[in-house]
C-alpha cells in the first residue's frame, strides 16, 4: 500500500487531501473491512481540532 498526503493553501485556511493505493482490489477490501476508512476520517477532525486550537 501506499500512501498519498497533500496539503495546500485554500484562502484562509488549508486542504488537506490524503488516499491510499492498494497493490491489489483485495487488499483495499481488506482495509476497508477493517475500519481503516473510519479511522482515516477519525484522524483527519482530530487533526483540524488541533489545527484550530493553533489559531
Amino acid at each position: 500500500m501506499v500512501g498519498v498526503s497533500e496539503l495546500a493553501p485554500d484562502g484562509d485556511g488549508t486542504l488537506y487531501r490524503t488516499g491510499a493505493r492498494h497493490w491489489t482490489e483485495k487488499a483495499r477490501d481488506e482495509h476497508k473491512a477493517m475500519g481503516f476508512e473510519d479511522g482515516w476520517r477519525t484522524m483527519a477532525d482530530q487533526l483540524a481540532a488541533v489545527a484550530e486550537g493553533l489559531k
